[in-house]
């Protein structure tokens, strides 16, 4: 929006940084736009910290027997300077004197502010995610009154009934809805299953409806005027704006995270005949959460501090995400140990899996008992970079199966280090994301961005994901034999009561095939004879 004529005075706010002054003069009579600026800024007693001028059409222009009466061209002038004078931790104030140095008799003052500031005395013009405009009423400076702004105690508030009912909402609207699949008639596989989707729903697609809202209420601008107010001088760089917009957008996806498990999680842990520990869950959601949160944040400092470069030269940012990945596996073991309790494993159980291990040539730092709690997780995880390999095997797995069972898993997370699954998987993503950032060059839409990250997540990535799996599937088979890996993948359904089978699609989103298609293609490629079980998906 600009003002159409040379009377109008825009004034940007931004707490975090520097403020801006835009002033219009008609290019005739006017003498250099630039020094004219400065006059006014002397007049105003505001530092200059830039002056930048540029050409722009008015608005309206108004021609009257083909002489130029209103508009026509103009000098925008924008002098970057700092205005506010602080009269509250986040409220300030412009005071009457510099906006009478600013101004003419007859100018007009607009006031652009972070969502979720208020300006008085003003009228809202316009509202959108990030800015809005307010037109101040009247000439108030005439009077000796100034212009504040800031975030007031309606807005605080309307804030704080967002966060509670970014809460609130999730919690009662998956429990309602895991409890009317935990109550119908179907299998308890079946149930499990739904649970355990809902699960994943509510991980994914609960935080956006309050991220959305928070965007659009405002909740930067407090933590834009707080930091102002606390620090003198504040951090500049692209990790600290990203910081700063964490700080003011993860509770609300947080919240929403924890309405939404302690909604699910004891539905969940009835079903499976599980004791519910509110305190464990708790301590299990929050080290979740944090390794995500410093994760994404991440993810998105490095890619925002190259995001010029990435649209320039595509192939930059798809570099840059095949890093992160090598990082994210160099992490794993680490976080695997900082999110779950660790133990040994018996002598006997160790020497097995390293003669596996051996056998393969893979040298590995050390083999680990994981300890899952008390919702059944049968399971194995080899993580790590070369000459950094660590096993984990959960306690479901020692416990519950037999040493043969134990060996075709392990044999199963070798198949995927002796079939480089891990980089093909980073090559892919990198070729991937190389023509989602171009596509991102040609069409610079953040809701292309976020379909391709939508697409890369539910089948994009399944797609080699579940190949990987019949091949991981194929080297335990023939490891230790085709039979020992069928009974491995029927104990896995059964001790955590997955269901049988499931579509394409799920099997995409999920990244592994079912069992029951993982044993029928171990049977095609074996000719192995016997029944046909049942089969669910698993992790192994």
């Amino acid at each position: 929006m600009r003002p159409p004529d040379e009377d109008a005075v825009v004034i940007d706010i931004d707490p975090a940084g520097s403020d801006t002054v835009t002033l219009f003069f008609q290019t005739g009579p006017t003498y250099e736009p630039t020094e004219r600026a400065r006059e006014r800024a002397e007049d105003a007693d505001i530092p200059v910290i830039d002056v930048r001028t540029r050409e722009v059409d008015a608005v309206q222009t108004v021609r009257i027997n083909g002489n130029l009466v209103e508009g026509g061209p103009l000098y925008e002038t924008t002098i970057e300077t700092d205005l506010g004078r602080q009269t509250g931790v986040l409220q300030r104030e412009v005071t009457s004197e510099t906006i009478r140095g600013l101004t003419v008799e007859e100018s007009t003052v607009i006031v652009d502010v972070p969502t979720g500031a208020t300006v008085h005395p003003a009228s809202q013009q316009s509202h959108s995610f990030g800015r809005e405009r307010y037109g101040v009423d009247g000439r108030p400076w005439l009077s000796g009154d100034g212009i504040t702004y800031g975030v007031g105690p309606i807005d605080l508030a309307l804030l704080c009934g967002l966060l509670v009912g970014s809460f609130f909402a999730p919690y009662l609207f998956f429990r309602r809805w895991g409890r009317s699949i935990a109550g119908c008639d179907e299998s308890l596989a079946e149930r499990v299953h739904a649970v355990r989707e809902t699960r994943s729903i509510a991980a994914f697609y609960g935080p956006v409806v309050p991220l959305v809202a928070a965007l659009w209420f405002g909740a930067f601008a407090p933590i834009e005027f707080l930091t102002a107010s606390i620090l003198s001088a504040s951090p500049s760089g692209t990790w600290w704006t990203v910081t700063l917009w964490f700080v003011a957008f993860t509770p609300f996806a947080c919240v929403a995270w924890l309405g939404s498990t302690l909604a699910i999680t004891p539905i969940y842990r009835r079903l499976v005949d599980a004791p519910y520990d509110r305190r464990r869950v708790l301590v299990t959601w929050s080290k979740s959460t944090v390794i995500t949160v410093v994760w994404y944040w991440l993810v998105v400092v490095v890619l925002y501090s190259f995001s010029s470069r990435i649209v320039e030269y595509p192939a930059v940012g798809a570099l840059l995400v095949g890093l992160l990945l090598v990082v994210r596996a160099g992490v794993t073991p680490a976080l695997v140990v900082l999110a779950n309790g660790i133990d040994s494993v018996t002598d006997e159980v160790a020497a097995d899996i390293r003669e596996l291990c051996d056998d393969a040539g893979i040298d590995v730092r050390g083999v680990y008992r994981l300890e899952t709690g008390d919702s059944p997780q049968m399971n194995g995880h080899l993580t790590g970079l070369p000459g950094l390999y660590w096993i984990f095997v959960t306690d479901d797995l020692l416990e519950q199966c037999d040493s043969s069972q134990i060996r075709a898993v392990v044999a199963h997370e070798i198949g995927h280090l002796r079939g480089y699954h891990i980089p093909k998987r980073i090559l892919f993503s990198v070729g991937y994301w190389f023509v989602g950032f171009t596509a991102y060059s040609v069409v610079p839409s953040i809701w292309l961005l976020l379909t391709a990250v939508a697409f890369y997540r539910f089948y994009a990535l399944g797609w080699v994901t579940t190949a990987q799996e019949y091949a991981a599937d194929a080297y335990a088979a023939s490891a230790t034999s085709p039979e020992t890996v069928v009974s491995m993948l029927e104990r896995l359904a059964q001790i955590n009561i997955m269901k049988r089978d499931r579509g394409r699609q799920k099997d995409l989103a999920n990244g592994h095939p079912s069992i029951q298609k993982r044993i029928t293609q171990l049977r095609d490629d074996a000719a192995i004879s016997g029944d046909d079980p049942d089969g669910d998906p698993g992790d192994a």
